[in-house]
């Protein structure tokens, strides 16, 4: 049978792209073109910088962070 795609769950990354607005269609449907998409849990953005992934890292460490206020407070 092969690889089966289903256009409705499919987004591209475009790099060096010349068309600023491509239409892209499978099946007739319109794929979705993306700026950045989580991949593995590491951000990939167009360009290839690591900004949006240390961003990323910055919020992940602030919310645990967050989680353990509760212990922070807590007397013996």
């Amino acid at each position: 049978m092969g690889m089966c795609f289903v256009p409705s769950k499919c987004k591209v990354l475009l790099e060096d792209w010349q068309d600023r607005n491509p239409v892209l269609t499978l099946d007739s449907e319109q794929i979705e073109v993306v700026e950045m998409f989580v991949y593995l849990g590491c951000c990939i953005s167009v360009g290839g910088g690591l900004s949006d992934e240390i961003n990323a890292c910055i919020v992940k460490a602030r919310a645990a962070y967050a989680n353990l206020g509760h212990l922070w407070r807590l007397r013996d």
